[in-house]
């Protein structure tokens, strides 16, 4: 279930500084998902390979990121290896911020 607000009123849509947007996406992993409040998330963690995420995983934290960020990412071309570290999530981000026609 998505978690009422995936990012701070005051974080969202402020900073779209790389590592500012990798931290956010390891607290939204964070919140998102309990089972990751043990592991020590860092940028390059890997999260599908190690199996902490799962394709179900991915559609819940796309939808949050969707959400907090305010941006669309077209899942049926998303790569799905793009959700293998926070550094590689935060790339989806900033790739749709800066191609967004808003």
């Amino acid at each position: 279930m998505l978690s009422a607000l995936t990012l701070d009123p005051d974080i969202r849509g402020v900073s779209l500084n790389p590592t500012d947007v990798v931290q956010n996406i390891i607290r939204i992993l964070r919140t998102e998902f309990p089972v990751l409040l043990d592991i020590d998330l860092q940028p390059t963690t890997t999260l599908l390979s190690s199996g902490l995420l799962d394709s179900f995983a991915m559609v819940t934290l796309l939808a949050s990121l969707e959400q907090g960020y305010a941006i669309n990412v077209d899942a049926d071309t998303l790569d799905v290896m793009l959700f293998e570290t926070p550094e590689s999530i935060a790339s989806i981000v900033l790739d749709a911020k800066y191609h967004s026609k808003g």
